[in-house]
């Protein structure tokens, strides 16, 4: 036998016995099984909206209730015509065995309960919308429920910055498996140093629920309309952490736009534009947090999925952009 045949069956033998040589093992993938775990996912929440539990969830927060709607882009129907329409995907793989095997789903999420803003309104919906969906996914394939110990566990991973890039880096990376409701389908994010659609980065399941955009001005404002805001060259815009992308693409015109990340963006960007300091404030809600001011509707909504592992497993990269 030559030498170098003879060097190749050691090393495919030490190979073997990874305990022995265990830089010849690999870490998966995580993008194995991506669409099966979406596909799971969706005919988790499916069956969350078709049971009535969405609106159940909705209706009994009294919050965040009444600003979310719900983007129809998956019905609530489970069979049609004797055929599944969401079905649990059969002889899971990758991604969604792992899950299912350790009764653990790694779940992105922002380190954010010290800081304060708006965003925080979402904060209880949010848990228990994404509970529901899990619970709906243990019992696709057989598992009891929460707060059974048997059921699959949501086990929070901490982002510690609020980044669309280290969302979608560490996605990509396997560090978590799903991402809370972290980001909007239609913004853009950086993996690698190179931005790209968000939905090219990463895959997403249906959308969960979405929430209309609207401008707060002085009740003394020249602005009548979205389009008044988007031409004036010389307006001063203040955003929260859930509008900062948002403003950025729409309002290219905008003279500044000020971001509130670490501060109470419903209470400084609204005295600000009460005190003449900004122009207009963007938010989620349609009621303004003064009397002096009014709203106008921006007719925009952002829809929010849970996001999954992309095709690729991008290069690891320490780029951060701030802003979701």
């Amino acid at each position: 036998m030559k030498k170098g045949v003879s060097l190749m069956v050691l090393f495919i033998m030490l190979c073997f016995f990874s305990v022995l040589l265990p830089q010849c093992t690999t870490k998966e993938d995580p993008a194995v099984g991506k669409d099966q775990l979406v596909d799971a996912l969706d005919a988790a929440f499916v069956r969350v909206l078709d049971s009535g539990k969405y609106r159940e969830i909705i209706n009994g927060d009294p919050v965040a209730g009444p600003l979310m709607v719900n983007i129809a882009d998956c019905y609530p129907r489970i069979v049609e015509d004797g055929v599944e329409i969401y079905p649990f995907p059969k002889n899971p793989t990758g991604l969604l065995k792992n899950i299912l095997d350790s009764k653990q789903i790694r779940m992105g999420t922002f380190d954010v309960v010290s800081t304060p803003g708006t965003f925080h309104d979402f904060d209880n919906v949010n848990r228990v919308l994404m509970q529901a969906i899990i619970d709906e996914l243990s019992k696709g394939y057989g598992l009891p429920t929460s707060p059974d110990p048997g059921a699959i566990q949501i086990v929070p991973v901490i982002i510690n910055t609020p980044s669309s890039s280290l969302v979608f880096t560490g996605l990509n990376n396997g560090d978590f498996d799903i991402t809370d409701f972290l980001g909007a389908l239609g913004a853009t994010a950086k993996v690698g140093g190179i931005p790209d659609r968000r939905r090219k980065l990463a895959r997403f399941t249906c959308t969960v629920f979405g929430t209309p955009w609207y401008i707060h001005v002085r009740n003394d404002s020249p602005y009548q309309t979205f389009d008044d805001v988007l031409a004036d060259t010389t307006a001063d815009l203040c955003v929260g952490q859930l509008s900062s992308r948002l403003s950025e693409d729409y309002f290219k015109n905008a003279k500044s736009i000020t971001k509130k990340f670490t501060t109470d963006d419903l209470v400084e960007c609204s005295e600000g534009v009460r005190d003449g300091v900004y122009d207009a404030y963007l938010h989620f809600n349609p009621i303004p947090h003064l009397p002096e001011l009014r709203s106008i509707p921006m007719q925009i909504v952002s829809g929010i999925p849970i996001w999954v592992a992309g095709d690729e497993k991008p290069p690891q990269t320490t780029t951060t952009v701030p802003g979701t």
